[in-house]
């Protein structure tokens, strides 16, 4: 099935503006215990401010687009500190800005020798490396290729074995949401059970292939999202994150707001599991079928489309 370019390009921006929209709305989430109080509270903000999560993806993109297309690890990590430095108030956790610190004073020669050192040498198994990566899932096609870029970027933060496999996993997500048209026939369109169990072998860890194994079962039985969110987990630790925010997105592949709501109204690290869960969202049903009127509320969404455009534009799989 040939994808229309203008419809690629749909994907391309709902990724980007999906995963920033998700976060938001996710920080936003923390607040409220109900589905009804969170969208009175989103109609009542003029503005929907995103994270750490989405200026991480902003920086992955830019430095993709800086560098035509080619992942440069030490201009990647640049850039992370740059934009940490100008918006030190986007919810970074500890880890990025002591990484930034050690390069910057020259204990570590690169980012990715300083991101070895946490946690007694095993490096982070947070969900920094996943919440961030809608760009590399959206920009490169081949799956090989895709899984490669994800570890990798991965590694500028996040040095451990789950943290670059949930990367990948989550990257490849994108890449099969952004593969399959929703528009399509129903024997073209995406199929949550058989997408969970692809990506369980494309998984590189046990934790992994086995956690996405489950989300597979749980889809068969069409659990519901407290119960799912109880079994996958929900916290910040990223093979108990990306698995749900799979879940959360093939739960509910038709509705962008669906799945939205699964990924935050439950307990957890809402805003990340709502940018990984709306960046697969977005690049499945495309910007055309996100809300307007949340996208005019999007803090920076004009900049963040355009950064979408320019990938686009640049992806030598278009």
């Amino acid at each position: 099935m040939q994808i229309p370019k203008e419809d690629v390009l749909d994907k391309f921006k709902g990724c980007m503006l999906g995963s920033a929209l998700g976060d938001a709305i996710g920080e936003l989430a923390f607040r409220y215990t109900s589905r009804e109080k969170l969208l009175s509270a989103v109609d009542e903000n003029d503005m929907l401010r995103y994270t750490d999560d989405t200026a991480m993806a902003i920086g992955i993109a830019g430095s993709l687009i800086e560098n035509e297309g080619e992942l440069n690890l030490h201009h990647l990590g640049e850039t992370f500190r740059k934009n940490f430095q100008k918006e030190p108030w986007r919810g970074y956790g500890q880890g990025p800005p002591h990484i930034f610190d050690m390069v910057s004073k020259g204990e570590k020669e690169s980012y990715v020798e300083a991101a070895k050192t946490l946690f007694g040498g095993e490096g982070s198994m947070g969900n920094g490396s996943a919440m961030r990566i809608a760009p590399v899932g959206i920009f490169f096609k081949d799956e090989e290729r895709v899984v490669k870029e994800a570890e990798r970027s991965a590694e500028v933060t996040h040095a451990h074995e789950l943290s670059k496999d949930g990367a990948a996993v989550l990257a490849s997500a994108i890449n099969i949401a952004s593969d399959h048209h929703c528009k399509a026939s129903a024997a073209e369109r995406l199929k949550p059970v058989e997408t969970a169990e692809r990506l369980s072998k494309i998984a590189r860890t046990e934790v992994f292939a086995e956690a996405l194994e489950e989300v597979k079962e749980l889809l068969e039985s069409e659990t519901k999202r407290e119960e799912a969110a109880r079994r996958l987990g929900t916290d910040i630790l990223i093979h108990r994150s990306v698995p749900y925010s799979i879940f959360s997105f093939l739960a509910a592949p038709h509705s962008f707001e669906e799945a939205l709501m699964n990924a935050i109204m439950v307990r957890g690290d809402r805003d990340t599991i709502g940018a990984m869960t709306c960046a697969l969202s977005g690049a499945y049903l495309g910007k055309s079928s996100i809300p307007e009127h949340l996208l005019q509320k999007l803090e920076n969404h004009e900049y963040i489309e355009s950064l979408a455009i320019q990938l686009f534009e640049l992806s030598p799989y278009i």
